[in-house]
């Protein structure tokens, strides 16, 4: 199916960044046709949970500019807009989702465990990172409980280390 990149057009928007900022999670979509607007009403192709968009922001490096649409071909962000990195929006005019890109499993794991049992922001930081990155991968091996993590990309698993997870207070155990 071919988008028309008319402003005029029904809404469609990708999802293709989430960042977790002092105001909560900024979502970062592109506008593949028609408008947005602060105030419209959109639609989460893959959860079909509707919300209303609070605020839209153009980023300029680590500033934002706060505008009341966007457009076509344009990128901004929106606050307060639960979602997934890779999830579709509409204005509930098409059905339409955007198709996903191919992730491969990543090549090398690490073991991970929380420093104190039963530490519900382990798990929150685990979930905060699937979310917004789709290369990062959790896995949970059902008879021995172990947690690994994986994730493509240059910079790899190491990143994805105890400092990126004090956010949620979690200190991990990273076993050699």
């Amino acid at each position: 199916m071919n988008l028309g990149c008319s402003s005029a057009d029904p809404f469609i928007g990708l999802a293709f960044k989430l960042d977790e900022g002092r105001f909560g999670q900024l979502t970062y979509i592109r506008i593949y046709q028609g408008t947005l607007r602060k105030g419209d009403w959109i639609t989460n192709s893959k959860t079909g949970k509707k919300v209303k968009v609070p605020r839209l922001v153009r980023m300029h490096s680590n500033e934002m500019e706060d505008v009341d649409q966007v457009s076509s071909g344009e990128i901004c962000a929106m606050f307060g807009v639960d979602c997934s990195s890779g999830d579709t929006f509409t204005d509930s005019k098409l059905n339409y989702s955007m198709t996903s890109m191919f992730v491969p499993e990543p090549v090398i794991s690490l073991s991970i465990k929380p420093k104190e049992k039963n530490n519900a922001n382990f798990g929150k930081a685990l979930n905060r990172f699937q979310r917004e990155d789709p290369t990062f991968r959790v896995h949970q091996d059902p008879e021995s409980q172990e947690v690994t993590i994986g994730r493509i990309g240059g910079v790899g698993v190491g990143s994805s280390n105890a400092t990126q997870l004090n956010p949620f207070f979690t200190l991990c155990l990273f076993p050699s």
